[in-house]
């Protein structure tokens, strides 16, 4: 994704389990120095991958964050991702405000 759209920097994709559609991709993404979040960037990205992937593997859910977990050897860990991603579903759940979205947290 980040080669094509100048205001991604990085991004991971992990699955995340919907109890309507059963799993969805979710999208990580830091963005590019200068870019903010926004709705429009988020449908953009998803239209961009859209184009290029079949219907079913582009990102439904685009989360941005500030960086992405990675090993002593600078590999992203989905994993970090998807499980931080379950940790905020949970707080949520508990609270009012929803995590996600146009936050600024890392995943």
């Amino acid at each position: 994704m980040s080669s094509n759209i100048p205001a991604v920097a990085e991004a991971a994709v992990v699955a995340r389990r919907t109890t309507r559609r059963g799993h969805v991709v979710k999208a990580f993404v830091v963005l590019a120095a200068g870019h903010e979040p926004a709705d429009e960037l988020a449908e953009e990205i998803k239209a961009f991958v859209r184009g290029r992937l079949s219907a079913y593997a582009y990102p439904r859910l685009v989360e941005f964050v500030d960086a992405l977990p990675k090993t002593l050897t600078g590999k992203i860990r989905r994993v970090g991702c998807a499980s931080a991603s379950a940790a905020a579903r949970s707080r949520s759940a508990r609270s009012v405000s929803a995590m996600g979205g146009a936050g600024g947290h890392g995943c």
